[in-house]
């Protein structure tokens, strides 16, 4: 009888409480997907997790491989580059995100990924584009860093961190929409059934009494 607080009225509801018009059947079987259960809290977590560690890496290694093409990282001892690019790939991964909550917002998805379209990917990899460019000329202009000549420029910007911004977001996408998928099929689908049966019944003591003040009012 829970179905009843989810949209059903009392005349689709029979005299024993079950669903007549199929009302309560309709609206578990378009939301059984999206029951959030402790365990897959606990996987949205690790999921996280694991991203923000890959994204870390792969730039991390972007960092380092393209460290030679900075006349500024010439002659520095290996461990000082190593922690400049460890603070370059942090600060990456920080600007990552920042321009996936932007892409969210425009699409009013969490989960845009999952329900591609070209709007909300447009606007993530524009705005890793155009925050890299802004990021890079500023930096050459207050001397940060600088480029050695061995660097191919694409309007007065280097072409390798422009490539990293259009690479890298690709991949985080690609990532986060094969992350998802590997949770849904290590979550049982009993597991997210059983989630809603159980809380049809600790409600189901209410139901029943709104049911009967409508069959009331409706005599």
């Amino acid at each position: 009888m829970w179905f009843y607080r989810l949209g059903c009225t009392a005349d689709e509801i029979g005299p024993e409480g079950e669903d007549k018009s199929g009302c309560g059947r309709d609206w578990e079987r378009a939301t059984n997907n999206s029951v959030v259960t402790t365990r897959s809290l606990s996987i949205n977590y690790r999921r996280s997790a694991m991203m923000a560690l890959a994204l870390f890496t792969l730039n991390f290694l972007w960092e380092m491989a393209q460290a030679r093409l900075y006349s500024s990282m010439k002659g520095l001892p290996f461990w000082s580059a190593t922690w400049l690019c460890t603070r370059a790939a942090t600060a990456d991964v920080a600007l990552l995100g920042l321009c996936f909550v932007v892409a969210a917002l425009v699409a009013r998805d969490a989960a845009w990924p999952l329900h591609l379209t070209s709007k909300p990917f447009a606007t993530f990899l524009a705005l890793c584009l155009l925050a890299t460019a802004a990021i890079e000329r500023w930096a050459i202009a207050t001397g940060r860093w600088s480029y050695s000549d061995d660097m191919p420029m694409i309007f007065g910007v280097g072409a390798f961190p422009l490539l990293q911004w259009v690479l890298i977001p690709v991949l985080s996408v690609l990532a986060f929409r094969l992350a998802c998928r590997t949770e849904r099929s290590d979550t049982p689908a009993d597991d997210r059934v059983d989630a809603w049966d159980d809380a049809g019944e600790t409600h189901a003591d209410n139901v029943g009494e709104a049911v009967e003040r409508d069959r009331q009012r409706l005599r």
